[in-house]
């Protein structure tokens, strides 16, 4: 009789999986390969999902990263947010709201004032937040005035172990190491 009630007790929640994102998908105008690496991921009580990734893009090995949602690119480095040119998008810092809205942190020059690298909130791509009050030092420059670009290695190295989140419904996003890329899949509950 306990081992009865004890397997009713038990969670048999079932999930419905859909792929969020994975080489070969195109969001806007990128299409992911096997050497994207998928820094952060966020989910919001609606099952909405933003993330962060990074991928090679020139053959001098520099680094773009920009934040997604599965419908658009929110912010890439380089993109101009009210007079604030993004300078580089941290990976850690990441949200999403019960609206959609996606927050992230992006190190930030501001065009009135270019010879300082600040830190700042963004919410999607259009609107600066707050400013963090950290200053950063800018990106080492070659004889041409270009940003110097981290290794090709630097890239590779990047990608950590990025934990599962789940909302207030249950839902579930995970982050799957693949042997030819990675996979980012959304599981609903059945049953809810």
């Amino acid at each position: 009789m306990i081992a009865l009630s004890t397997l009713a007790a038990q969670d048999t929640t079932a999930y419905d999986f859909t792929t969020v994102v994975q080489p070969g998908m195109k969001i806007g105008d990128f299409t992911f390969t096997d050497d994207t690496i998928i820094e952060n991921i966020a989910l919001n009580d609606q099952g909405e999902v933003a993330f962060i990734a990074n991928w090679v893009y020139d053959q001098s090995g520099a680094i773009m990263r920009a934040v997604f949602t599965p419908q658009r690119m929110v912010a890439r480095e380089g993109d101009i947010i009210e007079g604030r040119y993004i300078d580089a998008l941290f990976g850690r810092e990441l949200v999403i709201n019960e609206a959609g809205n996606v927050g992230y942190e992006a190190a930030f020059i501001d065009t009135s004032a270019p010879w300082v690298v600040q830190c700042g909130v963004f919410i999607g791509g259009d609107h600066f937040a707050l400013t963090t009050n950290r200053y950063l030092l800018r990106r080492k420059k070659d004889s041409d005035g270009k940003s110097i670009p981290p290794k090709p290695s630097d890239h590779r190295d990047s990608q950590r172990e990025i934990p599962s989140v789940v909302n207030h419904h249950g839902d579930v996003l995970v982050f799957l190491h693949l042997e030819h890329g990675f996979a980012v899949l959304l599981g609903t509950r059945r049953g809810n």
